[in-house]
Order: structure tokens, then C-alpha cells, then sequence
């Protein structure tokens, strides 16, 4: 195969990391090998060495794809909604677990991911790489903070609240029950005798609800 030139560079690296997806969330991320990214980006393994060294480097690179989809997907939610702040967040925050359950393959890698490039891994991403993918874990929390502002803006929320905080903490408990929810639904159902996603929703409620007791004008 020819090697790219110009724009089919770029084009050239988003079938492979595409390619990459697709192996990685069939195959696990532990079990798939280049050759299977090759062969589901419709490249070579030559052309695959060329953009990438390592299959650690294409993981980040798959990363950091789904992880702007799902930013991208957070401010269409956040754009869509309505009402006061404090009806905006349940919103939001329903729906943001509607789109994690509906994309299990996507948390299935992700868990894997977190498991496989955990503290101790070997594997570090160049610096361009790592800058790329903290400013997308950042800004990943943009719409979340900005929805609990207008709350606190419109007296919905309690004031008292640290914002970035606040975030932070519940999105990360609602994106790592996600994984657990992707990995292991069976096994949940199985222990709590309902279906796990009720779960997501009435702690999704009591957000809600904590949020809202303190706030000037929310409903006690």
C-alpha cells in the first residue's frame, strides 16, 4: 500500500484508531493484537507501524476518540436542556447515564483501560499525547459544572456547594458504576435481585435531591 500524503494522513490515522475500536472493544483490549487492528482498519501491519509503535500508543489514541465523543455528547445534552438549574441536572445527568448504558462495549474498554494503564504500568504516553488526553479528561467535566452554576446561579442548588468538586465526585462514582454496570450486569442482577440501571437512577435521585434541600429556592 502506498504511503499517504497530505490529507490522507490524517484520514489514514482515523481509520486505523477507528480500526482500533472496533478490535479492542471485540476483542478486549488485553487479547487484541495489531494484526486485528490491520485487518478491521482495512490496512496493513506495515502501514499500522507507520502511525503507531505500540498497541499502549493506539489504546491512549482510542481513549481519547471515545472520550470526545462522549464530551461532544455532554454539550448537545446541556444545549437541549430545559427548565431551573436543579431540573437541568436530573436531566442531565439521566440522560448522561442513558448514553453510558447504551455504549457497554465503550465502558467494557474503558474499565479495561483504567485496569491496564493503572499507576504502576510500564507503558508512558509521549508528552503531546499525555497533554492531549489530560485536557480531555478535563474539559470532560465542562458541561457538568456548568449546569450546576446555573443552579446555584438561579438558587435551585444550594450555594454552599463546591462546583468543580461536586462534579467531579459524582461523575466519576456515576462513569465507574458504568463500567461495573458494563462488566459485570449479570452478576448485579443476580446480587441485588432488580435491574442495576434502577440503581444508577435513584442515586441519580438523591443527587438530586441533596443538591437541592439547601438551595434558596429549592424544594425542601
Amino acid at each position: 500500500m502506498a504511503r499517504p500524503i497530505g490529507g490522507d494522513v490524517e484520514r489514514t490515522r482515523r481509520l486505523l484508531v477507528a480500526g482500533a475500536a472496533e478490535a479492542f472493544m471485540a476483542n478486549g483490549l488485553s487479547e487484541a493484537a495489531m494484526e486485528d487492528v490491520a485487518a478491521a482498519s482495512g490496512m496493513t501491519r506495515r502501514t499500522l507501524y507507520r502511525y503507531f509503535a505500540s498497541k499502549e500508543a493506539l489504546a491512549y489514541e482510542v481513549t481519547c476518540m471515545l472520550l470526545e465523543k462522549w464530551n461532544r455528547r455532554q454539550e448537545a445534552i446541556f444545549n437541549s436542556l430545559m427548565g431551573s438549574g436543579l431540573e437541568k441536572l436530573g436531566d442531565f445527568l439521566r440522560r448522561c447515564a442513558a448514553y453510558l448504558t447504551a455504549h457497554e462495549g465503550m465502558m467494557r474498554y474503558m474499565a479495561e483501560f483504567d485496569f491496564l494503564f493503572r499507576d504502576k504500568s510500564r507503558f508512558s504516553p509521549d508528552s503531546a499525547l499525555a497533554a492531549r488526553y489530560g485536557w480531555i479528561i478535563h474539559e470532560s467535566d465542562a458541561s457538568f459544572v456548568s449546569v450546576l452554576a446555573e443552579g446555584v446561579e438561579d438558587g435551585s442548588i444550594d450555594p454552599a456547594i463546591d462546583l468543580e468538586l461536586t462534579a467531579y465526585t459524582i461523575s466519576n462514582i456515576l462513569w465507574a458504576y458504568g463500567q461495573r454496570l458494563a462488566t459485570r450486569k449479570r452478576q448485579l442482577r443476580k446480587e441485588f435481585g432488580m435491574s442495576p440501571m434502577r440503581l444508577v437512577q435513584y442515586q441519580i435521585e438523591l443527587y438530586v435531591s441533596a443538591l437541592g434541600r439547601g438551595a434558596r429556592g429549592g424544594e425542601r
